[in-house]
């Protein structure tokens, strides 16, 4: 057998190098292509985002202009796979050693501790070497109801992702780090919470070593606080950002629902992120037997480890650690002079965790951030492709709406509203009637009288007979006024009206009287004297003139032996008809400008409230559609990417 120098063979070294390329070199080359593989999703989001931002997508006051605004915040998102920091997140429920933790781990007092609760906003811890960084800062919110965005914001400005300038309507004030400014600045009395403003706390320390360069720490409120922390939108947004999760439960302070629906919140926002489970010892029952001590922890983190696997997590029993963090707390700031072997196998052991812990934070850091970066990549293309399927649903919807709405005032404008032209006019009464005019005429001219008294008497009895006329027909045309108020125009208002409240643009319909319409007169103007009546026909005397006017009253009435039909019965009713039909008309016309006119504004107002621009709308629609199938596309690479 050959040997080399160092008394290896040539087969051990060859054995040595295979070793060496796969433990070593494979899960590099797996790394790379992680890497590269979120490189490429990133590209395609980008791309996207020029895409629509060029085709109008980001049109603000439009329907998809929020689905722009989605698509480039998870573009930008992408992009924390290159970014060499690394968020921890520590949660877990009030009193559990949630601070304790914090505070060992930043090898400083950087977190209340108090037998009440203490951490009410988050805190971000992270690592200087520069004594005069070591700094508390806090961010406070200049505008009410941004709290979400500045919180990301924040975290981007930290990640290096945007700068800290760009953080928005957000006010920064420092003080040194001392246990003074944390009590004072970063420990809050729950009366003040809703007065302080305070969004989040920034703390620079030495750090121990677990907060290595580009590690930051978030200390989250506990789930289960007086103010109902969980259900504050800041939990979900910092969950959803968070590389590793740190869950700090205690022997009195365990797994609850709560905490389920903490993890329920992360599976719905970040749901690749490995788990780490820190069991907080307390000896309350410190008269019982060791072995029954250590089989009551067993149970608790078994139960522990159980319930986050059953919510889908990734938590190997090695990720699992126990310590009493109270004691090594004290062993660190020499609290005690009695039990200190305990106090210090306590430090010893929460030692052995933090290395454990830091080999691997370190060891696979980099492929956790990208696998969770791409995770949750791929988490808020699938939420955005739900959103959009939801819009398009909605638009769908509204169109929908849009046509039933529009075929109702179609119809509605469509509508025939019958109006009757029927008349019913009493001749005889109209007959009688000139008959006794014509009477008091006759007699009028039994004296004598000038040419030109007898004229106007034969001419005031044509008025008068046109006038008694008149009475009649325009009393019948009243009839066609009432119909304004008929059962088919009421019922025609009624559909009105309720198309109206179907189509959300309820309002008074317009009301229309009867005397709106001036009556129609009876013309008689063929039968005055200088038009049908010799210019000399006064000089013969009464007989003439009493001929003259019984010829003007058979004209009208008729003669008794009917062989002469008079103009009340021949054309009269013609004139009445006509009379009928333009009244009808002007009544049509009325109700079509008092209540077509009021149909077609509603119609607008009712269409422009479900679909304000046609034109913009289609645009929209066929860019969200568009992008659903980009969006599929992408879903793809990045499943695939996740696969590896």
């Amino acid at each position: 057998m050959v040997h080399l120098p160092g008394g290896f063979s040539v087969g051990e070294v060859f054995l040595y190098v295979l070793i060496f390329k796969f433990v070593i070199f494979a899960p590099m080359k797996d790394e790379r292509l992680m890497s590269m593989q979120a490189e490429a999703v990133q590209r395609e989001l980008e791309a996207l985002v020029r895409k629509y931002a060029a085709g109008g997508l980001k049109a603000e006051g439009r329907g998809a202009g929020e689905s722009y605004l989605a698509l480039k915040k998870i573009a930008g998102r992408s992009r924390e796979y290159a970014d060499r920091s690394f968020v921890v997140l520590v949660v877990g429920p009030v009193k559990s050693g949630k601070s304790t933790f914090v505070n060992l781990v930043a090898n400083a007092f950087v977190s209340p501790t108090h037998y009440l609760e203490c951490t009410v906003r988050p805190s971000i811890i992270s690592r200087t070497d520069n004594k005069t960084e070591e700094v508390i800062t806090a961010y406070r919110s200049e505008v009410p109801g941004m709290a979400v965005e500045q919180v990301d914001a924040i975290i981007d400005s930290l990640r290096g992702l945007i700068r800290p300038e760009e953080v928005p309507q957000v006010v920064k004030q420092s003080w040194p780090l001392t246990e003074e400014n944390i009590d004072e600045h970063v420990a809050l009395d729950l009366s003040d919470m809703d007065k302080d403003g305070t969004l989040m706390t920034t703390i620079k320390t030495p750090g121990g070593k677990l907060l290595t360069d580009g590690v930051y720490l978030i200390d989250m409120p506990g789930f289960d606080g007086s103010r109902a922390n969980l259900d504050s939108p800041l939990y979900k947004t910092i969950a959803a950002r968070a590389d590793l999760i740190v869950l700090v439960q205690s022997s009195n302070s365990a797994i609850t629902k709560v905490s389920d629906d903490f993890f329920k919140l992360l599976k719905e926002n970040n749901r690749n992120v490995p788990v780490c489970l820190l069991h907080n010892v307390f000896d309350a029952a410190h008269w019982r037997a060791e072995d029954l001590k250590t089989e009551a922890v067993k149970e608790q983190m078994d139960y522990a480890v159980a319930r986050i696997k059953e919510k889908g997590f990734n938590l190997d029993a090695k990720n699992a650690y126990v310590v009493n963090l109270g004691m090594v707390w004290d062993w660190r700031r020499n609290a005690y002079n009695t039990g200190k072997d305990d106090l210090e196998q306590a430090s010893e052991a929460f030692a052995k965790v933090e290395e454990e812990m830091y080999d691997v934070l370190i060891s696979q850091r980099d492929s956790i951030r990208v696998r969770n970066v791409v995770g949750r990549t791929l988490q808020q293309i699938e939420d955005l492709m739900q959103h959009t399927s939801e819009r398009l649903e909605q638009i769908k919807a509204a169109e929908e709406r849009y046509e039933e709405i529009k075929k109702a005032f179609e119809a509605l404008r469509g509508r025939n509203v019958p109006v009757k032209a029927d008349v019913n006019v009493d001749y005889l009464s109209i007959r009688n009637e000139i008959t006794g005019i014509y009477t008091l005429s006759k007699k009028s001219l039994s004296g004598r009288y000038g040419f030109k008294e007898a004229r106007k008497i034969v001419s005031a009895f044509i008025s008068d007979s046109a006038a008694a006329m008149a009475r009649k027909v325009n009393d019948a045309l009243r009839y066609l006024d009432s119909q304004v108020n008929s059962e088919a125009v009421m019922l025609w208002k009624s559909d009105i009206a309720d198309v109206l409240r179907r189509s959300g643009v309820d309002e008074p319909l317009p009301s229309m009287t009867v005397a709106e319409v001036s009556l129609v007169p009876v013309e008689l103007d063929m039968l005055y004297p200088d038009k049908i009546v010799p210019w000399n026909v006064f000089r013969y005397g009464v007989g003439k003139m009493n001929e003259f006017l019984a010829h003007v009253y058979y004209f009208l009435v008729g003669k008794e032996d009917a062989t002469d039909v008079g103009y009340i019965s021949f054309m009269l009713p013609e004139v009445v008809e006509k009379a009928a039909e333009e009244h009808k008309d002007k009544l049509l016309e009325r109700l079509e400008a008092t209540y077509g006119r009021f149909i077609e504004r509603k119609r607008k107002e009712a269409l422009a409230a479900i679909i304000p621009d046609p034109k913009a709308w289609k645009e929209d629609k066929e860019a969200l559609q568009e992008l659903l199938k980009d969006l599929d596309r992408v879903r793809v690479t990045t499943e695939n990417a996740l696969k590896l």
